[in-house]
């Protein structure tokens, strides 16, 4: 079922339930206020007519007073007149029905009462406490015009019921229709994309409302779904030129190696030359892959739960770096004020921080320009954090973003007197940074940059603080 019919059902049960519910409230009243008057009347009914009973006590014979009596409001209200010792003294005891014993004592009781009998006739009874030696005057009638009012009211009260559901139909059909037309301007509107123009938006309905909230959403979405196919595409293209252009120059130089004749130095010199060349294809590689293997694990949520201690991992990530040519330049400590070694312990996959520190003080050691590269492992209440400091150039605060995209390298990578559109650059594929943060989202975690251009930078890699039992 379509939601403009599920739409239109509801609304059309809902008002129905309501005028059910009122009309059911207004029948409910005017019955009651039916039978309070009658019963008033029966009341008033049976008190007048024992006074005129006892008035008319030894009058002529043949007179009917009763009959005198209001004959136009109750024509055919029946008396029953019993004393206190709940005899029967009009009429007489031949009478075929009488007011059970039960009811009398009710009346007696409550001082006045009404009850409704199983023929469809009403009985109201009055105690006379201090008339007549406490008698118990009881009128019975059946009330016919209320009862027929009643009756044409319920009628009324249902056809109209009845005959509203096709006009409430009808009216909750054009209101559903109407509410839903935004939404079927966003059906036509969201058909029109396609996948081969993912700059397409949806149009804003302009009514400020839960729809312009969801178009607004929508459309976010588009624009990160463009932005993840760019950098899908961008790292597609990145990720070929990388591999292509030392595969390319791998085959000439092979080509060359086969066209003409080489010594025995001249050889090995080539063959270190290609070994180098497939050493950084392998590290690309890696690096490719281990980034999809970030995106995957993060995609389904399977965190590191290692128990690992920071300080550790730091250790084993400067081992390496002992023979990088511009290792003496390295300082590190630990801040002193930590307690014991428990204070750096955190949930996480070593061989990955280990590749993630590695790569924050390699790119410190490679762009500091021989000056001094401080790493500093600290903690705070809930945080570990590893900072490293570097003296190089900096990076300009349009480019912080963009160097966590895989194949980025900016202004900062250019060697001194390089242009921009040069290729005179410091050696590096773009890949370290994005993988060590992808690796720090994969422990719940992140890395920050603070740098200004000719300021040097402060990368930090910060970590939740776990504690053991």
């Amino acid at each position: 079922m379509r939601i403009r019919s599920r739409l239109t059902l509801r609304m059309v049960a809902l008002t129905a339930g309501l005028l059910a519910l009122s009309f059911t409230a207004v029948y409910w009243f005017e019955a009651e206020g039916r039978r309070k008057q009658f019963t008033q009347l029966l009341l008033n009914n049976a008190r007048n007519r024992t006074i005129i009973h006892f008035e008319f006590e030894g009058a002529n014979a043949g007179t009917n007073p009763f009959q005198e009596y209001r004959a136009d409001v109750l024509p055919n209200a029946e008396l029953y007149l019993f004393t206190f010792e709940n005899e029967l003294i009009y009429p007489n005891n031949s009478t075929p029905w009488r007011p059970a014993i039960e009811d009398v004592e009710a009346v007696r009781k409550n001082s006045k009462a009404h009850f409704s009998l199983s023929d469809g006739r009403e009985m109201a009874g009055i105690h006379l406490v201090d008339e007549y030696n406490g008698l118990v005057a009881i009128s019975v009638a059946r009330d016919e015009e209320g009862l027929s009012r009643l009756k044409t009211l319920q009628n009324t009260l249902l056809w109209v019921l009845l005959l509203s559901l096709p006009l409430l139909w009808t009216l909750a059909y054009w209101y559903s229709g109407r509410a839903l037309h935004p939404i079927r301007n966003i059906i036509l509107s969201a058909k029109t994309i396609s996948s081969t123009d993912p700059t397409a938006r949806l149009t804003p309905t302009g009514s400020r409302d839960e729809l312009e909230e969801l178009v607004t959403a929508f459309n976010d979405l588009l624009r990160r779904i463009e932005s993840a196919f760019q950098a899908q595409k961008n790292l597609i293209s990145n990720a070929s030129h990388e591999l292509r252009t030392p595969l390319a120059a791998m085959q000439m130089g092979l080509d060359v190696l086969l066209m003409k004749e080489t010594d025995g130095d001249t050889l090995r010199r080539e063959i270190h030359r290609f070994k180098s060349q497939v050493q950084a294809l392998t590290t690309t590689t890696n690096h490719l892959l281990m980034l999809a293997d970030m995106e995957t694990r993060m995609r389904e949520g399977r965190l590191p739960q290692t128990p690992i201690n920071l300080a550790d991992i730091l250790f084993k990530a400067l081992e390496p770096l002992q023979n990088h040519p511009e290792f003496h330049h390295l300082n590190w400590r630990i801040n002193e004020t930590l307690e014991n070694e428990e204070a750096l312990n955190t949930k996480g996959d070593e061989p990955l921080l280990i590749i993630a520190l590695r790569n924050l003080i390699e790119n410190a050691l490679k762009y500091g320009q021989s000056s001094a590269v401080g790493v500093y492992l600290t903690r705070t209440s809930q945080q570990l954090m590893v900072e490293v400091k570097d003296n190089g150039p900096g990076i300009p605060k349009e480019e912080q973003e963009k160097i966590f995209e895989p194949f980025h390298r900016g202004t900062h990578t250019l060697r001194d007197g390089a242009h921009q559109e040069g290729t005179d650059r410091i050696p590096g594929h773009g890949l370290g940074l994005p993988l060590s943060a992808r690796i720090a989202l994969l422990h719940q975690g992140k890395i920050t940059l603070e740098s200004s251009p000719g300021q040097g930078s402060i990368f930090r890699l910060i970590l939740p603080v776990t504690l053991f039992t």
